[in-house]
This record gives C-alpha cells, sequence and structure tokens, in this order.
C-alpha cells in the first residue's frame, strides 16, 4: 500500500500557475486592440455623423410639412420678416378681424431710427406712420421668424398675438387693454403656453431664458421675472444691430445653431438692395440690406445662412434685382422659387458662406449654387474668382475658404463648413448632392 501510494503520488504532475502576462503576449494584445480601432473607430464614428445628420434632415422635413399645413389654413406661407409690408398683408389676410394694435405693437419691435434704435421714449407710439422709423429686416430674424409663425397663434381673432395662447404674453406688473405709448412693446414677453402650434419647438431647444432682473442681460430692467430670448445677448456674426426681443429660435435635432427659413418673396435681397431710405443702414451695399440669417457668434466660427440658387439658368432673366442692375449674362433661378428655403448648418453648426467687407458697412458676397457648390452673384464677382459667365464661380464644390484665398486674403475658415448644411431641399447634407 505504501509502495503504490508513493508511485501515484510521484504520478502526480505539479500545476503550473502565471501571475502575468509575458511582454511578448501584452504587445501583441496592444497591437490587436489599436488594429481594432483603426477599423472600428472611424465606423463608429461615420454612423454617429451620418445619425446627426439624419436627426436634423427628419426635423427639416417636419418644419416643411407645418409651414405646407400653415399655408393650407392661412393661404399663404408665413413672412420671414425682412419687409413690413409683408408682415402687414399676411397677418390682414390671415386674420381679418385682427385688431390694429397687434400690428402696432409688432411694427415696435421690428421698427428702428437712424441709429438703429426702437421707439421707446421717443413719443412715437405707431412707428409704423412715422418718418423717424422705418422697418428692420433683422429685428425678427429669419430664424426667430420660424419660431414666431409656427409655434401656434391665440384662437382670439383680433389678438392673434397677445391673446390667450398667442406668441406673447403680458410681464407679471402689465394689464390689457393697453394704452397707446411708445412703449407698449415692453409690457410683452414671450408666452410659453402657446396653442395652436404647427410645429412643436421643445421648450428645452430654444434661446428662451427667465431674466430674474438681476444679472447683465435684463433688457425690460425689471425685478420680476419674465421670459425674453438671449439670442440677442451676444454679437452676431455679420453686426446687425442688437435688439433684445421674445422672440426666440430653436435648435433642430442635435445642432447648436437655429434653421433659417427665407420665403420666396425675399429671395432677390440675398445680397442686398437699392437705397430703402435716407439713413446711412438704409443704402444701397449696406450690409443691414441683405436678407441673410447671422447667429451670433464670430462669422469664423459660425458663418452666415443664405439664399440659394439653383444650376438651372432663368430663360427671362431681369434687368435689376432688389432695384440693382445686374449683369446681362448668365441669370440663374432660384431654389424653391414659390415657397421657401429652410437651412441649417448641419452637424458642425458652422453655415460658412462668403462675405468679404468692403468699406465699413458693406460687402462682397455670392450666393452657393445647388448643386455644383459654385458661388454666384448676379451684380458680378471679383476677378479672381470669375468663371463663364463672368458672374459664376470658378471654384466649386462650396470651397467657401479657398474663394477667399484666391481674392487674396486668408480664409476664415479651416474646413468646408457648408459641406453639412442641411436643406428642405437637399437630399442629406449639400455634400451628398455633389455631381
Amino acid at each position: 500500500m505504501n509502495a503504490r501510494t508513493n508511485l501515484q503520488q510521484h504520478a502526480r504532475v505539479a500545476p503550473t500557475t502565471r501571475s502575468a502576462f509575458t511582454l511578448v503576449e501584452m504587445l501583441v494584445v496592444i497591437g490587436i486592440i489599436g488594429i481594432l480601432s483603426a477599423i472600428l473607430i472611424p465606423a463608429i464614428t461615420g454612423a454617429i455623423g451620418t445619425a446627426r445628420d439624419t436627426a436634423i434632415r427628419m426635423e427639416i422635413d417636419v418644419m416643411d410639412q407645418a409651414l405646407a399645413a400653415y399655408n393650407l389654413k392661412y393661404g399663404d406661407y408665413p413672412p420671414d420678416f425682412y419687409q413690413w409690408k409683408d408682415v402687414e398683408r399676411h397677418f390682414r389676410k390671415a386674420f381679418p378681424d385682427i385688431n390694429d394694435t397687434e400690428l402696432r405693437i409688432l411694427a415696435q419691435f421690428t421698427h428702428v431710427n437712424d441709429s438703429l434704435a426702437r421707439c421707446g421714449g421717443s413719443g412715437v407710439a405707431d412707428p409704423r406712420s412715422s418718418s423717424a422709423f422705418a422697418h428692420y429686416p433683422h429685428a425678427m430674424d429669419r430664424a426667430e421668424a420660424l419660431v414666431f409663425c409656427l409655434g401656434g397663434y391665440s384662437s382670439d381673432k383680433k389678438r392673434p398675438f397677445t391673446g390667450q395662447g398667442g406668441p406673447l404674453a403680458l410681464v407679471a406688473s402689465a394689464s390689457y387693454p393697453v394704452t397707446a405709448s411708445d412703449t407698449d412693446y415692453q409690457l410683452f414677453q414671450f408666452n410659453s403656453d402657446r396653442d395652436n402650434a404647427f410645429f412643436d419647438f421643445a421648450s428645452a431647444r430654444n434661446s428662451v431664458l427667465v431674466v430674474d432682473g438681476s444679472g447683465a442681460f435684463n433688457p425690460l430692467g425689471l425685478a420680476a421675472p419674465y421670459a425674453y430670448s438671449d439670442d440677442e445677448s451676444v454679437a452676431n456674426a455679420l453686426g446687425f444691430a442688437q435688439l433684445p426681443d421674445p422672440f426666440p429660435v430653436a435648435f433642430p435635432g442635435v445642432s447648436e445653431l437655429p434653421v433659417a427659413y427665407f420665403s420666396a418673396d425675399n429671395y432677390q435681397y440675398a445680397l442686398g438692395s437699392a437705397d430703402q431710405g435716407g439713413w446711412a443702414w438704409q443704402q444701397a451695399g449696406s450690409k443691414h440690406l441683405m436678407n441673410v440669417y447671422s447667429p451670433p457668434g464670430d462669422f469664423q466660427d459660425v458663418g452666415a445662412a443664405q439664399v440659394f440658387v439653383s444650376a438651372q439658368q432663368d430663360t427671362t432673366p431681369k434687368s435689376t434685382l432688389a432695384g440693382l442692375s445686374v449683369v446681362a449674362a448668365g441669370a440663374y433661378e432660384f431654389i424653391e422659387p414659390k415657397r421657401f428655403q429652410l437651412v441649417s448648418a448641419g452637424r458642425d453648426n458652422h453655415f460658412g458662406g462668403i462675405f468679404v467687407p468692403q468699406g465699413s458697412d458693406a460687402y462682397v458676397s455670392a450666393l452657393p449654387m445647388f448643386t455644383t457648390g459654385q458661388f454666384y452673384n448676379p451684380f458680378g464677382l471679383p476677378a479672381a474668382i470669375s468663371g463663364t459667365p463672368a458672374n459664376l464661380s470658378s471654384v466649386d464644390k462650396y470651397q467657401d475658404g479657398y474663394a477667399y484665398e484666391k481674392m487674396g486674403g486668408s480664409s476664415p475658415y479651416t474646413t468646408r463648413p457648408m459641406l453639412d448644411n442641411i436643406t428642405n431641399f437637399s437630399t442629406s447634407t449639400l455634400d451628398s448632392d455633389l455631381p
């Protein structure tokens, strides 16, 4: 027994234990992880980017449908607020019984004097009938107009703006009816409880700020809390007047910049206008007359949204556009000539665009062409970027930064920011439709 037991014990092999990987094994594992990362990270990043593009595209599609429903109900698409005559005509058609006070209060928000100041303290209660004031194209900008009109009006046919459920609500210290005063507009704040909405602008995704009476941003100087939009609290990319108001912007999907809305009625003003009055900001060549959307922030960081033209030549070209003489050869049609354009900055939160300052208050600009990515100016382009015809750029594929460089300057961009812009007429991003 003892001998057999000893033999069995000697036959057993002691188990081998390892406390760690060898250096060679660790290097192999690290190499495998590196290979997998090189394969998977671009794929994952691409999938995330595609998902973000899809989210923005879907939201723009819903906005497009909401605008169609608006048109069906009111017989017209909403104004983009570039011109007051369009605004007043539209709302008098949509609401035949509207109280004129509604339009007067709205005009107090949008009209300014030669110093780009509103009527408060001027003694002018109705700036529409005063030669001292004129409608400012960027008081209600192209992003604010979308939220104002699609967010819903009151069921009160006489007070669609200030009635219950409308876009404006009285501040705590005010009461209705208001007296005919030059400060009536200062009695109203943003109404977060709106009725009859065509599009659900989620409160968590807009620029509304509840002002508590403290801090630097307190436009009305009130101690009691009120709701105002803070998109005017930061200077915008092109230096348009900052006019704080209760008109917020909304951010689609995952984008941190709002969608810009351009009505077909005012495409022609995309590059400016002939003189609209006697003040400096109303003169031909003034940047203030360009129908663009300039978001808060530095231009090199956010750019500006523009109207697009198509590659379809206009067979019946006009001799003037926005009151200015155009180049005879090479006229191109605007995209969506009967409806509107919706433009998102896309996932990089940058519109891009060409805006070359000329002097203190004017810009040489050019409109992007869908789908080629060239740039077009019916009044002529700088020779450095002109192609055939001369008002169409030799630069294509939305290379706005390269166009800057060819014109003898430095590019404000490190990438091509327009490529991931998403519109209501593109398949997805502008890049996806390039020929």
